[in-house]
C-alpha cells in the first residue's frame, strides 16, 4: 500500500479497514478496501493493519471476493484473510467480511478461527443492511448510507412490525455486535 492510499489509518489494500471508531472513517474508499486488492498488500501492509488493532473496536472488509474479478487474486486473498484470522485480537473483535463467490469457504475459515462475531457482506444471496457503495445502486444512482432508512418499511413488513420496531431491533442487533463477546 501506498502513502497515498486513500485509507491511511486502515491498511487497505487487502479489504483490511481496523477502524479507530465504531463508524467508518470517511477516508476509507470501498474501491480501495476489498480482498480484489490482495495482491498488492505487502508484508509491511501486514505489519502495519496488525499494529492497528489494539485501537480497533472492529473490523472490516476482510475476506474473500472469488467472482471472476477476484479469482485471480485467490491465493494472495487467501494469504492476507488467513494472516489476519491467525491474531487472536482480530478474531476477538467483530467482523465485517466479504465472501463474495466464497460464502462456504469464508465460513470455514471464521469457524477454524474461533471468531465469534462476523458479519457476512457480498455474499450471493440475503439481503443485509449496508450500502456497500459505489458497487451497489439504489434509484440508478450509487448507494450511499442515506439510503439505508428506505429498508426500513420493508424489513418492518419481513418482521411483523412497525418501523420504530425494526429501528430498535437493528440498534439492538448492532449493540450485541459490537458488544465484546461473553464467557461460556
Amino acid at each position: 500500500m501506498s502513502p497515498s492510499s486513500p485509507c491511511p489509518k486502515t491498511q487497505a489494500s487487502t479489504g483490511c479497514c481496523a477502524h479507530p471508531s465504531a463508524a467508518a472513517p470517511a477516508s476509507c474508499s470501498p474501491s480501495a478496501c476489498t480482498p480484489l486488492h490482495a495482491a498488492s498488500f505487502t508484508p509491511a501492509d501486514l505489519a502495519r493493519f496488525l499494529r492497528l488493532l489494539p485501537d480497533a473496536p472492529w473490523i472490516g472488509e476482510i475476506g474473500l471476493a472469488l467472482s471472476p474479478a477476484g479469482r485471480p487474486s485467490r491465493r494472495a486473498q487467501l494469504r492476507i484473510f488467513e494472516a489476519i484470522l491467525s491474531e487472536p485480537r482480530a478474531t476477538a473483535l467483530p467482523l465485517t467480511i466479504h465472501s463474495r463467490g466464497a460464502e462456504l469457504e469464508t465460513i470455514e475459515r471464521l469457524a477454524q478461527a474461533g471468531a465469534p462475531r462476523a458479519i457476512l457482506h457480498w455474499s450471493t444471496g440475503p439481503l443485509r443492511l449496508e450500502t456497500d457503495g459505489p458497487f451497489t445502486r439504489h434509484n440508478s444512482k450509487p448507494s450511499r448510507p442515506s439510503d439505508l432508512p428506505d429498508l426500513l418499511p420493508r424489513l418492518a413488513a419481513l418482521w411483523s412490525t412497525d418501523e420504530y420496531g425494526a429501528r430498535n431491533q437493528l440498534n439492538a442487533n448492532q449493540t450485541v455486535f459490537l458488544s465484546p463477546p461473553t464467557a461460556s
